[in-house]
């Protein structure tokens, strides 16, 4: 019996090492777009990274054709009144909505300068890229939002997390919803999109990591899906399926979206961090 409880103990001890590194749900699979060149490399991409990277931070090989876009960081010292529109737009449904700085001028300078009130509210990025997101030919100036901390829930801490994809026009000031519509995947589905925008103009992106990345030369967009996880908003497509624990490829082009590939991470009924 003792011998049996040492091998037992070291069972134990190689699982929890298997979870500790991420390698548990190693099973990946390509659910749309087996057989596709983009998709079978953004399948090969994932399986190289941690869980946590091919979550909240992708990673996107060079060596396999991939390259991330390169986003600048905004001072948000600097773009306090930006800060606040954003937030409004993507939090409380449009843009003159009441946010998390109630549309105070000072509040949002506070935070933005680190005062009192920053660890009273969620972090906040901004990132400003110019990529031609929609294949016209023209560059278009591209905004990405995320707000809180998608890492913190490998750490086994209480999150919340989110990002959004915002095309403005070319005063770089006003947004381009024709443009952004495209980006907003995170509908239930057409019924519902023009539902949730009576109130919430692109949606609701909770839990969802969108990110913007060229294959070959050519633009595409991707999304991860937690939503639904301990009963938060879920993502479910007309058939009946589940949205949650995938990362979708998009490409925008002449007005239309198309989804390309869809790789599930993890089991449908998983939390990525268990």
């Amino acid at each position: 019996m003792k011998r049996l409880r040492t091998g037992s103990s070291l069972v134990f001890v190689l699982v929890w090492l298997l979870i500790a590194n991420g390698t548990t749900a190693r099973a990946y699979e390509i659910i749309l777009g087996k057989g596709v060149e983009l998709c079978e490399a953004c399948l090969q991409n994932l399986l190289r990274q941690s869980a946590e990277e091919a979550v909240c931070d992708r990673q996107y090989a060079s060596d396999l054709g991939l390259r991330k876009v390169e986003w600048t960081s905004l001072n948000l010292v600097d773009h306090t009144g930006l800060l606040m529109r954003m937030d409004n737009l993507i939090n409380s449904g449009n843009e003159s909505a009441k946010g998390i700085f109630e549309n105070d001028h000072r509040k949002a300078k506070e935070y933005a300068e680190g005062g009192p009130v920053r660890k009273l509210l969620p972090t906040i990025v901004l990132e400003r890229a110019e990529v031609d997101i929609d294949h016209d030919g023209i560059p278009d100036r591209l905004l990405r939002y995320e707000q809180g901390k998608c890492r913190r829930m490998f750490g086994g801490w209480e999150y919340f997390y989110e990002s959004a994809l915002v095309v403005f026009k070319e005063d770089d000031r006003s947004v381009d919803y024709p443009k952004t519509d495209l980006l907003a995947q995170h509908f239930l589905d057409a019924s519902d999109a023009l539902k949730f925008r009576d109130k919430y103009r692109i949606g609701i992106p909770h839990y969802q990591m969108y990110q913007v990345f060229t294959y070959k030369g050519t633009v595409y967009f991707d999304r991860w899906d937690g939503s639904g996880q301990e009963g938060r908003y879920s993502v479910t497509r007309k058939d009946g399926e589940s949205d949650r624990n995938t990362v979708s490829i998009y490409k925008a082009r002449q007005g239309q979206v198309r989804k390309i590939c869809q790789i599930r991470l993890f089991p449908t009924d998983s939390i990525p961090h268990n």
